[in-house]
């Protein structure tokens, strides 16, 4: 709090000011701590909801579950396979890649 927004001349009443206005705030951080720790949960949420419902392709819209569950393990396991391009295109299979760009 300002000390230029006290109202009052009396030292007692300016402390209890002051004291309001900082528990006054530490309930808004708190209750803004509460907001973001819910949207992180339900970010998590959704996250976990994907990863067992499936993503959609782009090119045929079929929902499917990556082999790999990042691309560095894609990448490590089959490397230049399509279990890594799942990660980086969304592309479900080889077939789909290959119908898309008439390989």
């Amino acid at each position: 709090m300002n000390p230029s927004q006290i109202i009052s001349d009396d030292p007692t009443e300016q402390f209890m000011e002051i004291m309001n206005q900082t528990i006054l705030e530490a309930a808004n951080a708190k209750a803004e701590a509460a907001n973001a720790k819910a949207e992180v949960a339900r970010l998590k949420a959704e996250v976990a909801q994907l990863e067992t419902s499936g993503k959609p392709c782009p090119f045929c819209k079929k929902l499917y579950v990556p082999k790999y569950k990042t691309l560095a393990e894609a990448q490590a396991a089959e490397p230049g396979s399509i279990f890594a391009e799942q990660h980086i295109t969304g592309c479900c299979s080889d077939k789909c890649w290959d119908d898309a760009f008439d390989c």
